[in-house]
């Protein structure tokens, strides 16, 4: 585990859209967004490979990191902003955007660290992460929404890290942000598609106006990262193409046709498939009921669709229980991706918004039951984020509960990443668990 000697800050600044580009603007939170303020920031870290000494990426990395930061704040303006809030649930919550508006940018040294190790898919100490992504300090009306911190390991390669309020975006928003960024610095214009804040089309089905009808938003909303034991680890597992469509293959050999159908999709496969594994790990007993939350992303199933490029959060809760006889029996994988695959059906025409009354008391019954929850998506191509010096060799999410995995593509194009953290025991069984499923599936 990294010392604190062996973390120093060499730098702290702001970094603001050009100068006049960003006018004054209150951009009003949508019921997504609202709906979301309590959890927490998305934080993501990339890493990149630049074999140079500190001197050398201080002198010609961080200007351009810099400059195009500042460049893609000028069509990503809200976040640079703040969150605007009063202490009425009666008044509304919104983005407010002002002449001056800034972002913390930290830049800081690594030394004695492997940076392999940490940038690997094998274990590794969540709190060495935490080093690694900037903490969004939320003090009075000071609500920032972006933070970013750049980490160098001198002669081996540096880190972005970037803490955004899930206030302000969901993960698709976050990626087309971070994807300006890197385009910006790496051809100097703004080439990606800009943001839309249009919230005119956007549904309030609960007629939603402030954050403050959740008590401690504010506590949620910023980052306060919890003190984490040295055993507590995060590791990558990785499904292969050939493994999905193996993984594919047993379900729909097996699935009973009168019973309806679905899309066996990849997602759907890789939920289950990590799903059973996660109640293996746990060692749940069979008549209990095992919880899974994933998170949609519904701009296109919107009657009429918000555009692609909408920033902002539009994501909605898809619910799934399932005994865990069923799940760790021999059809468990058909049984889970049957489960999931139906909930994913109950998305189209904007049909997830008509229980969105219950969307509480699940939540809060399948946090009491340790329920697997699902960040990131296999379609978000995180390893696109080229800033000029590569594509990232590793893409990490800081999670800091079991139970929670992230998703993304592999670095290679072949298959899946999924992201977890465990204490080591724990991590060692999954591990088991994930391994042996597969040996079995390629007999």
């Amino acid at each position: 585990m990294a010392s604190v000697e062996a973390f120093r800050v060499l730098e702290q600044s702001q970094v603001s859209p050009p100068n006049g580009s960003a006018p004054p603007a209150s951009i009003p939170l949508s019921f997504f967004d609202i709906v979301m303020s309590t959890a927490g920031p998305v934080r993501r870290i990339f890493f990149y490979d630049f074999p140079h000494p500190t001197a050398v990426v201080v002198d010609s990395v961080l200007p351009r990191l810099k400059s195009s930061l500042s460049l893609a704040l000028q069509q990503f303006y809200p976040l640079a902003g703040n969150l605007m809030c009063s202490s009425s649930p009666d008044d509304r919550s919104g983005i407010g955007c002002a002449y001056g508006d800034s972002v913390s940018f930290i830049v800081a040294e690594c030394v004695g660290v492997d940076f392999q190790e940490l940038s690997g898919t094998r274990a590794h100490n969540v709190a060495e992460l935490q080093l690694l992504a900037p903490r969004l300090v939320w003090s009075g009306a000071a609500k920032p929404l972006l933070a970013v911190q750049v980490t160098v390991f001198p002669n081996h390669g540096f880190a972005v890290g970037a803490s955004v309020s899930h206030t302000a975006s969901d993960g698709s928003s976050y990626v087309h942000f971070m994807n300006a960024w890197a385009s910006a610095c790496r051809t100097g214009q703004l080439a990606e598609p800009a943001p839309s804040f249009d919230r005119t089309a956007v549904p309030n089905p609960l007629h939603l106006r402030s954050v403050n009808i959740f008590p401690g938003f504010d506590r949620c909303g910023a980052d306060e990262s919890p003190t984490l034991a040295s055993d507590f680890v995060c590791a990558t597992f990785c499904l292969t193409q050939d493994q999905l469509q193996r993984l594919k293959r047993s379900v729909t050999a097996k699935f009973d046709e009168p019973h309806g159908s679905f899309h066996c999709s990849t997602a759907v496969v890789t939920y289950a498939y990590a799903w059973i594994c996660l109640v293996k790990t746990f060692g749940y007993a069979g008549d209990r009921i095992a919880h899974l939350i994933f998170l949609a992303d519904y701009r296109a199933r919107l009657q009429p669709p918000l555009p692609t490029t909408y920033f902002g959060n539009c994501i909605v809760p898809c619910f799934v229980e399932v005994k865990v006889s069923d799940l760790v029996g021999e059809d468990g994988i058909v049984v889970a991706a049957e489960a999931i695959g139906k909930a994913i059906q109950g998305l189209r025409d904007g049909a997830a918004l008509e229980g969105v009354h219950g969307w509480g008391g699940r939540w809060q019954l399948a946090a009491t039951q340790q329920a697997m929850t699902v960040a990131g998506s296999a379609r978000f191509r995180v390893y696109d984020a080229d800033f000029g010096w590569g594509r990232p060799v590793k893409v990490e999410m800081v999670i800091h509960r079991p139970g929670t995995l992230s998703l993304a593509e592999s670095r290679s194009g072949d298959g899946v990443e999924i992201g977890l953290s465990f204490d080591r025991p724990e991590m060692d069984l999954f591990e088991r668990h994930f391994s042996d499923g597969l040996k079995r599936l390629s007999e």
